[in-house]
């Protein structure tokens, strides 16, 4: 018997209908989110908004949207990379074999790096730092993806140290990322790509195609534009021009496309949205299927590896532990979008030294949502969604028509020469950074909702002394102990062989691409607060003047005290009170170096002049502040009787924090 039979289907013009009752009157547009890719989010998908185009596609296949392997994580499940960054190889060591036995099966090596006033990573000098990391390892089975400014140098003290050990090298798959590009662009310069490429970038890969034929050198990062405050659009879009630039230059160098697809690694930083995460992959897969298949090559095979991170652009410093949850919002969306490798950043990566408890939470977060709800028996848990094909669609388009642009105007490199590509993504960080400033973003714990009882604390992790590092390493004495040593390979010591200067007669000047954190702005604020309390003995004291009844203050009272705990201000909350002498005994009972004034606008004229002018004649350095927005007239007409500001939602709250530090302590 079919219980539903009886029951007529709805259709969208019932339900919108019903969705307008509801609005009482307001357009339905009403409830559209415009993206920052400037896409209409509507309320509700049906079929008619599917795309013709992904109706009959299905895992595996060209165009390759849902995935790229028809049986998706069932046989082969991502790898779970965790990122090692500690700078002694025997640490490095302890550490990788305990992660592997806790069911990790790759690991992320930042090589250290001599140039950086602040480096980070694992010191990988000679063959014997090498011996030390993969102590009791087996590479046979451990994905290993190297970080660093020197790959070719890297890689051939790693196939020395695999030779000495009679490790097979066929055996051996991973990745190996150079960083040097967006490490200048990050400065301001720009290295000439053809000598990049040709004095640089293309023995690397010459001789990992002979030495290493399964560990992948062409890796294409397209992290920096999510953390310089990217869209997906242009995510996307500039991946793609940045592939296509490596694959068109080294073509000239006798290299097939099918060659070059077999040392392609695609690199990705994934945010906490969900659809738009996912769609942006889909999107991704879909037009680099496209360009192959415009280089005359059969795509039926086609591999997109993508290896996944999650990213540190929205992750803070205080209410670290918040950043568990974006971690898990992250790595959920790229299991979802079939991700080959996952890489989850520490929930505590900015605010202390990774301990054992942030690698293990880093690779459980992956480990539950793999063996505890089974998302790897799932193949294409998403097939089907109108929306998020209706939205990989609009990603593609316009991912496609920008791309375009970019090739038509030169490519990549020189659209990074004339700043257009720093520029796109610049105007777009500020956007971001602007709704945050107004709270129409939240970054919860950070601009709204923070933790009082979470203290600041100064970043552990930039004091790293390199030389204490190196002495440490024994590098030193590994050179003086070098000539004993009989085998040409175990003398090589790459700091000696490594030239820092390669690319100093090789770089243009442009405009900065800056990685960034959301949270930063805010975080020095309360950095304020810390640097007040180490001088005065407490944080900042703000005194909140609830006045009249519940009703006539509440909401602003809810709303300035959330407002302030953000700048780390200790904010006091008394019950409501009724009179002037009563808000004034308060305030002298507490002696705050900042007053609110709480109720509505109706309340206001009946005591704020009063009692701001009796706070001013007793104290007159205390910040008389006002929480709602008058109207003109009203707020000339407060400041004369001593209210010094006014917050409310519309406020900037970086700007109106940093204001009241200003005032406080001049900084």
């Amino acid at each position: 018997m079919d219980f539903f039979a009886e029951f007529e289907a709805p259709n969208f013009n019932q339900w919108k209908e019903e969705a307008e009752k509801a609005l009482k009157g307001k357009p339905l547009e009403k409830l559209y989110t415009i993206l920052y890719e400037d896409i209409n989010v509507k309320p509700i998908y049906t079929n008619e908004d599917r795309p013709d185009v992904f109706t009959n596609e299905f895992p595996g296949l060209p165009y390759f949207l849902r995935s790229s392997k028809i049986e998706s994580n069932r046989i082969q499940p991502w790898a779970i990379i965790q990122r090692i960054e500690t700078p002694y190889p025997l640490e490095a060591n302890t550490i990788i074999n305990n992660e592997l036995e806790k069911g990790a099966n790759g690991f992320s090596i930042k090589h250290f790096n001599y140039d950086f006033e602040k480096p980070k990573g694992v010191v990988l000098d000679t063959i014997l730092d090498f011996e030390e990391l993969f102590k009791n390892v087996d590479l046979k089975t451990t994905q290993i993806h190297f970080e660093t400014n020197y790959p070719f140098e890297l890689l051939t003290l790693f196939v020395s140290f695999l030779e000495k050990h009679g490790i097979d090298k066929k055996d051996i798959s991973g990745s190996i990322c150079n960083p040097t590009l967006f490490d200048f662009l990050q400065k301001g310069k720009l290295v000439d790509f053809d000598f990049y490429l040709n004095s640089y970038f293309l023995r690397t890969v010459k001789y990992a195609k002979t030495h290493l034929p399964n560990f992948k050198t062409l890796v294409i990062d397209g992290t920096i534009f999510f953390e310089s405050g990217a869209n997906a659009v242009q995510e996307i879009a500039f991946t793609l021009n940045l592939a296509v630039e490596y694959l068109k230059g080294l073509i000239k160098d006798d290299f097939t496309v099918e060659e070059l697809l077999g040392q392609n690694l695609f690199k990705f930083s994934i945010g906490s949205d969900i659809f738009l995460n996912i769609a942006k992959i889909r999107a991704f897969r879909l037009l680099w299927a496209k360009i192959i298949e415009s280089f005359e090559v059969e795509i039926k095979n086609l591999e997109i590896p993508i290896y996944a991170v999650t990213n540190k652009r929205n992750k803070s410093r205080l209410d670290s532990y918040v950043n568990m949850l974006r971690n898990t919002a992250e790595v959920l969306n790229a299991i979802l979008f079939s991700a080959n490798y996952i890489e989850v950043t520490p929930y505590d990566y900015f605010s202390s030294p990774t301990s054992e408890f942030s690698f293990r939470n880093a690779r459980n977060t992956q480990l539950v949502l793999k063996e505890e709800h089974f998302l790897s028996e799932v193949i294409d848990p998403l097939g089907g969604s109108c929306y998020l094909e209706n939205l990989t669609k609009e990603l593609s388009l316009r991912a496609l028509e920008l791309f375009k642009e970019i090739e038509k105007s030169g490519g990549f490199f020189e659209n990074v020469k004339n700043s257009s590509i720093q520029s796109q993504i610049n105007e777009m960080k500020n956007k971001r950074m602007n709704k945050l400033a107004r709270r129409e973003e939240i970054l919860v714990g950070t601009n709204r909702f923070p933790n009082p009882d979470d203290k600041f604390k100064e970043d552990i992790s930039e004091k790293i002394d390199y030389k204490v590092v190196l002495e440490k390493s024994n590098v030193k004495s590994r050179e003086s102990s070098s000539q004993s040593t009989t085998k040409p390979e175990e003398k090589m010591f790459l700091h000696q062989i490594i030239n820092p200067e390669i690319f100093s007669n090789h770089l243009y000047s442009v405009e900065p691409l800056y990685v960034f954190r959301e949270a930063e702005v805010f975080e020095e604020i309360r950095a304020k607060s810390y640097q007040y309390e180490q001088k005065f003995g407490a944080p900042p004291k703000v005194l909140l003047i609830p006045f009249g009844n519940v009703s006539e203050y509440r909401d602003r009272v809810d709303f300035a005290n959330d407002f302030l705990r953000v700048g780390g201000f200790d904010v006091l909350v008394p019950n409501g009170l009724n009179t002037v002498e009563e808000a004034f005994q308060k305030f002298y009972e507490t002696q705050p170096q900042i007053v609110v004034f709480c109720s509505n606008n109706e309340k206001y004229p009946d005591f704020v002049p009063q009692l701001s002018a009796l706070i001013k004649k007793s104290k007159p350095l205390t910040i008389n502040v006002l929480a709602g927005l008058p109207s003109e007239t009203e707020v000339e007409f407060f400041k004369s009787v001593g209210v010094d500001e006014f917050i409310h939602l519309k406020s900037d709250i970086v700007q109106m924090l940093n204001r009241f530090y200003k005032l406080l302590i001049g900084i």
